[in-house]
């Protein structure tokens, strides 16, 4: 009976796992000088968005648009981290600062203001490639 019962635990926890591997929508990677938000073929409307990113000096923001397909709609949301004392960043949008929307082969330059930011992004049309923001 007790093998039963370990082979129907393992058996759960396989499926549990197996169940949290959906696809991802979005791959985001930052340094501090750049973010490169993949889109891999979401449909219309998939929203997303990256961790808190500070862009130090008022500098043009280059986005460069490797998309073969779709639009990237990207809104610069002025993050504010609402943690206090030794508790883990929390950072909130607290004002969307600007936005841009991004098509295959586009490159434009953006200039923001300095401050901390998260990028929330959503897909116009069934999107697929890759987008890369460069700052300094």
């Amino acid at each position: 009976m007790k093998k039963i019962k370990l082979g129907l635990l393992c058996i759960t926890v396989a499926l549990l796992v197996l169940s949290g591997c959906g696809k991802s929508n979005y791959v985001i990677t930052s340094s501090p000088s750049k973010t490169t938000i993949e889109v891999k073929n979401v449909d219309d409307g998939t929203y997303g968005e990256s961790g808190a990113i500070t862009m130090s000096k008022k500098k043009p923001v280059k986005i460069e648009s490797a998309l073969d397909s779709g639009q990237l709609k990207i809104e610069f949301g002025i993050a504010e981290n609402f943690a206090t004392g030794d508790e883990t960043d929390d950072y909130r949008v607290v004002n969307i600062g600007e936005v841009v929307t991004v098509g295959p082969g586009d490159s434009l330059e953006l200039n923001v203001d300095s401050s901390e930011y998260i990028l929330q992004f959503t897909a116009i049309g069934k999107t697929n490639g890759t987008v890369t923001l460069t700052y300094k």
